[in-house]
C-alpha cells in the first residue's frame, strides 16, 4: 500500500497544482488581451487626429512596447511560475487545519522511506502508517477551496466592450 499512497498524494498535489496554474493562466490571458485591445484601440483612435509618418511610427512603437509590457507584467510570470508543494500544503491547511502540516511530513517521509532503516530514524511501519492516514484524508476531501476564488467572467467584461471599441476605431481609422 505504501507505493500507492504515495501516487495518491502526488497525483492529488500535482492535479490541485495544474488546476491552479490552468485558473491564473486563464486570469492572465484575460488582462492581456484587455491590455492589446485598449491599447490597438487607442492608437487607432489616436491616428484618427493627426496623418504624420513620424506620428504614426511613434505610435507604433507606443503600442508594441504597451504589448511587450502587457505580455511580461501579466502572462510571462503566469507562464513562469511553479508552484510549491509548501504553498499547496498552506491552502490545505486553510481548508482543513493540521492535514497541510501533515502532508508535508508525509512528503518529507515519502524521501526518507527510500533510506535504510538506520537512516530513518523512526519505525517504517510508522512512516507508512503516516502516508498512507495522510493519503486517505486528501482522497475523501474537496481540494476546491484551495483554487483561487477569482472569476474568469468578471475579467471577461471589460475585454467584449473594449474589443467592440477598438475594433469600431480601427475600421474607422485612416488608411494612410
Amino acid at each position: 500500500m505504501e507505493g500507492s499512497s504515495e501516487k495518491v498524494i502526488e497525483e492529488l498535489l500535482d492535479r490541485l497544482e495544474k488546476e491552479r496554474k490552468k485558473i491564473w493562466i486563464a486570469k492572465g490571458s484575460a488582462e492581456f488581451l484587455l491590455v492589446l485591445f485598449a491599447s490597438l484601440g487607442l492608437v487607432s483612435l489616436l491616428s484618427i487626429f493627426y496623418s504624420n509618418s513620424i506620428y504614426f511610427s511613434v505610435l507604433k512603437i507606443l503600442a508594441i512596447l504597451t504589448l511587450c509590457l502587457g505580455f511580461v507584467k501579466f502572462l510571462a510570470p503566469v507562464l513562469l511560475k511553479k508552484e510549491e508543494r509548501t504553498k499547496l500544503a498552506l491552502e490545505i491547511e486553510k481548508i482543513s487545519p493540521g492535514l497541510g502540516e501533515d502532508t508535508l511530513n508525509a512528503l518529507l517521509l515519502m524521501s526518507d522511506l527510500n533510506r535504510t532503516q538506520r537512516g530513518l530514524g523512526v519505525s517504517r511501519f510508522l512512516t507508512e502508517a503516516h502516508v498512507n492516514e495522510v493519503a486517505r484524508k486528501l482522497k475523501s476531501l474537496d481540494l476546491s477551496p484551495a483554487l483561487p476564488r477569482e472569476k474568469i467572467k468578471i475579467y471577461l467584461k471589460p475585454i467584449v466592450p473594449t474589443f467592440v471599441l477598438s475594433l469600431t476605431v480601427f475600421i474607422f481609422a485612416p488608411r494612410d
